[in-house]
């Protein structure tokens, strides 16, 4: 029996995958390598909220659903308080915002999804218009022969994830 193969990547759903796919041996290694892709993708959403100076002190301790759950309780917006002791402004989200964190609860959500995975597992999650994956993929599709094993079998990966897909 050969080795299964693993490979992760991410699209707009309907599209050739947008950057190279990733191949590996490892299921741990494919599902680490996803969840990566995934939290990058929702760190970089944190700069595209116009609020976002309020949201980096508290990341650590709220997710974005949390931020959400609680705007929508108070939609007339939030007191923020200043240093010197004074209220400083009411924190309304704009629909932006709403839309930015939203994106990235469902990063939340995928990465709590990956983490609670049973090992072996194939996984597909969507984010807005992103289709990301963990599939076993066949050997005949990277032209992989069949009786490559160990070392040789890793090396020939190394060199399919060096390429441009």
């Amino acid at each position: 029996m050969s080795t299964t193969l693993w490979i992760t990547g991410h699209n707009l759903a309907g599209y050739l995958p947008e950057s190279s796919p990733y191949l590996t041996t490892s299921w741990e290694s494919a599902r680490d390598s996803i969840a990566e892709d995934i939290q990058r993708h929702a760190d970089s959403l944190y700069d595209g909220l116009k609020t976002h100076k309020y949201f980096e002190e508290g990341r650590e301790e709220w997710s974005a659903q949390q931020v959400l759950d609680y705007f929508n309780e108070h939609p007339e917006g939030i007191m923020i308080y200043a240093e010197h002791g004074q209220w400083k402004e009411t924190l309304v989200l704009t629909d932006h915002d709403k839309e930015i964190l939203a994106e990235i609860a469902q990063c939340e959500k995928m990465l709590r999804e990956l983490s609670e995975l049973e090992p072996d597992t194939e996984w597909d999650g969507y984010n807005r218009h992103t289709h990301n994956w963990l599939h076993i993929t066949q050997r005949d599709i990277h032209e992989i022969p069949e009786d490559l094993e160990g070392e040789e079998l890793e090396a020939m990966i190394d060199e399919l994830n060096e390429r441009d897909w």
